[in-house]
């Protein structure tokens, strides 16, 4: 779970007529812990009002109350999508009449009506730490700060404004794409936020630069821990590794789902974890650092599956549209349940290249950014030095997915993977290597001519 987060202090300003617009990436909802995304006041426990994903049996409910208990609306759907992006708008003006009008939530331009828990607040009532002067407002950490006690969020944020004063509707931010049909972000800042208000584009990296607020009124927030930046976007939108889609054994996700970490003591069960995106033509590049293990032989894997594994017996490689690049004993090939030795052994710290030309139906590994079996990615039908595999259509999902696996579950380790984001957890990329034409990816070395990172651009252009 991430520790990092923003904070401002506040002026007087509304406390009854307010919006607030965000985007989201989740790294994943799960467990009894609530992920705060917003909190204003000075004691989360009896003073403040709060944004958070819902845990304890509700997880990926969306949020909103004051501690004080008097206003409450907890939604009936449930928000779990690890993939893409999510839009919440909330937009309060307690002096209306009607009740159900004075808090309005939207999700993707949509206005969400059936809740779970739905307590209107009192008309005129001035909500707990908002645009109260000398009160600390925060993103991404809430909790009990008596006791130091805190929940934060996990995953990724950008564009969050705040409009102090209006009540406004989520076109404000956002639109329906005329093409796709999909809500996408609106790239400005709304002309005038109010005495209070801020637009955090998230656009720059250095110093404190993170909090810059872009709306005119210079309501910069200060950061807490570290905070990266990812080039993953809601309207350029990087693969993941799937948190809802994997068979880690006491796995973890973080670091906006591109890493992966298993313990070890947990028996001969096998790891396995799949891509949020998959992909059935065109020309693919990723790395895969593998950071360390835990424990003896850890059997790591890494490789591509189109196949749904049902149980934590069928690693990487047990069925015959999925390949496993296995280490630690002698380097080897995994398909279709069989080993064969293949190719130059790797170890911790090394980074993996995969090579994926669903043009040809050919595979490529390189280690460090040497190409394993001597393989040139870029020799097409030929597959110089290439693995064959089975061509998308004639597999179980029509398509292949990033994956990793542990081939013994009694060991563990983790793995960082760079879909062209540029970082490998919370590292930047030491010396970038080259990238396509056109394409944004970043990587540590250099992507073969006419390869591409996994991002929804790309797939849309070249998939």
């Amino acid at each position: 779970m991430a520790t990092t987060y923003l904070e401002r202090t506040q002026t007087a300003g509304s406390q009854t007529t307010w919006t607030l617009s965000y985007w989201v990436k989740f790294s994943g909802i799960s467990g009894n812990n609530d992920m705060c995304l917003w909190t204003t006041g000075t004691d989360a426990t009896s003073n403040c009002s709060k944004i958070e994903m819902s845990g304890s049996g509700t997880d990926g409910a969306f949020q909103f109350q004051d501690t004080g208990t008097r206003f409450q609306k907890t939604t009936n759907r449930l928000f779990r999508d690890t993939s893409g992006w999510y839009n919440f708008v909330i937009a309060v003006d307690t002096t209306l009449v009607a009740a159900d009008d004075r808090i309005k939530i939207y999700v993707n331009g949509v206005q969400e009506t059936s809740f779970l828990n739905s307590t209107n607040p009192a008309q005129d009532l001035a909500m707990y730490g908002v645009n109260s002067s000398g009160d600390p407002v925060m993103i991404g950490r809430g909790g009990d700060f008596g006791s130091s006690v805190f929940k934060y969020f996990d995953g990724l944020m950008t564009h969050i404004q705040f409009v102090d004063g209006l009540q406004l509707a989520p076109t404000e931010f956002g639109e329906v794409d005329a093409t796709s049909g999909i809500w996408k972000i609106k790239p400005g800042c709304y002309a005038t936020p109010g005495t209070n208000g801020f637009c955090l584009k998230m656009e720059t990296t250095t110093g404190s630069a993170m909090g810059t607020d872009s709306s005119g009124e210079g309501n910069n927030f200060t950061e807490g821990g570290s905070p990266t930046q990812a080039i993953d976007n809601p309207s350029n939108v990087y693969c993941t590794v799937n948190s809802l889609d994997n068979y880690m054994l006491d796995g973890t996700f973080s670091n906006g789902n591109t890493t992966v970490a298993t313990a070890s003591g947990g028996g001969s069960s096998y790891t396995y974890s799949t891509s949020t995106f998959g992909v059935s033509t065109g020309k693919w590049y990723w790395e895969t650092k593998y950071v360390s293990k835990t424990g003896g032989t850890a059997y790591p894997m890494i490789g591509i599956s189109s196949f749904q594994s049902t149980a934590n017996s069928q690693e990487l490689g047990h069925h015959e549209h999925d390949w496993g690049y296995l280490m630690d004993v002698t380097s080897k090939l995994r398909n279709n349940d069989a080993s064969i030795a293949w190719g130059d052994n790797f170890t911790e710290g090394d980074i993996i290249g995969v090579g994926l030309d669903l043009d040809n139906n050919k595979l490529y590994f390189a280690v460090n950014g040497t190409w394993v079996n001597s393989g040139v990615p870029t020799s097409g039908a030929t597959g110089t030095g290439a693995i064959s595999i089975t061509a998308p259509a004639s597999t179980p999902k029509g398509a292949y997915f990033a994956s990793v696996c542990y081939w013994d579950g009694t060991y563990g380790g983790t793995f960082d993977n760079n879909f062209g984001n540029g970082y490998f957890g919370i590292t930047q990329v030491s010396s970038a290597g080259t990238s396509s034409t056109d394409d944004d990816s970043i990587w540590e070395y250099d992507c073969p001519t006419g390869y591409y990172g996994l991002n929804t651009n790309n797939r849309n252009t070249y998939g």
